[in-house]
């Protein structure tokens, strides 16, 4: 983790990398995510609300694989109106090598060329074969954009836009059309993050409590991709990201450790 410049009282913060396509506009991006921009560095977003957490973002063009050397997780935004260049395949295979926690976002899937499924079903094919898709987008009435999302773990609807959130209990209707989907999501799920007592459990047929499935969803194993689209989707990124957040105070004292600190310093500046 990058120490903040009060890592002395055991400060650290959190880096994430962050790419986009080449014809995103990170503006809309930053504001769709509920983030700020740096005004010193506006390759930089920053949360209100989580400070100890960094984001660099590079589109494709500017992808630096030094920058996944010494962060903490891999964001790559796949954008419904533009395709996804080489260099970020072989920069997601480096995340995978390493073990990082790495997450995908679905942009542009009203206006876009490929929908949240198609999205999908690039990510499964070229960057992640074990994709977990636990949110499904809605869209507005008159499909002009998102509405909000459906989860398939817990069978609810999250409508609106930070922080008017609204959740209710999905129709019967919902439930039945997606129910191939979260079988195989809570298979997935089983297999991925859960004991092994609970697992034998699943494996013989009998249910598993949703509250241990959203346990096992915090597995750091878990990849997934979230719909973004003018803050709908926020409230689902901002608890992956959270849950990279440290829950303890870590001083770096050690050289290597010092060194590994300005090494990501340097990295904020580029």
């Amino acid at each position: 983790m990058l120490p903040s410049a009060s890592a002395e009282s055991g400060q650290p913060h959190v880096l994430i990398y962050l790419i986009t396509s080449d014809t995103a506009d990170l503006q809309q991006l930053c504001a769709n995510l509920g983030a700020q921009l740096d005004s010193t560095s506006p390759a930089v977003m920053s949360f209100p609300a989580l400070p100890e957490i960094a984001i660099v973002t590079h589109s494709q063009s500017q992808i630096d694989a030094r920058i996944v050397q010494s962060c903490d997780a891999l964001v790559v935004a796949l954008d419904g109106s533009s395709g996804v260049g080489r260099e970020t395949f072989i920069l997601w295979q480096q995340a995978r090598d390493q073990s990082l926690p790495r997450h995908f976002l679905a942009t542009n899937t009203v206006h876009g060329r490929a929908d949240f499924d198609e999205l999908s079903a690039i990510a499964i094919r070229t960057m992640e074969p074990d994709l977990m898709i636990r949110y499904l987008p809605i869209d507005s009435d008159d499909e002009a954009s998102l509405a909000g999302i459906y989860d398939l773990l817990t069978s609810e609807i999250q409508t609106g836009t930070a922080p008017d959130w609204i959740t209710v209990s999905a129709d019967p209707e919902h439930i039945a059309i997606t129910s191939t989907a979260r079988e195989e999501l809570f298979d997935h799920l089983a297999y991925s993050g859960l004991d092994d007592a609970t697992l034998a459990n699943h494996q013989a047929g009998l249910p598993i409590s949703v509250t241990k499935l959203e346990s096992a969803w915090l597995h750091p194993d878990v990849v997934s991709i979230t719909p973004i689209d003018f803050k709908v989707g926020i409230r689902v990124f901002s608890s992956w990201i959270a849950n990279l957040a440290p829950c303890g105070c870590r001083v770096w004292q050690t050289r290597n450790q010092q060194l590994m600190w300005r090494m990501r310093r340097s990295v904020l500046e580029l």
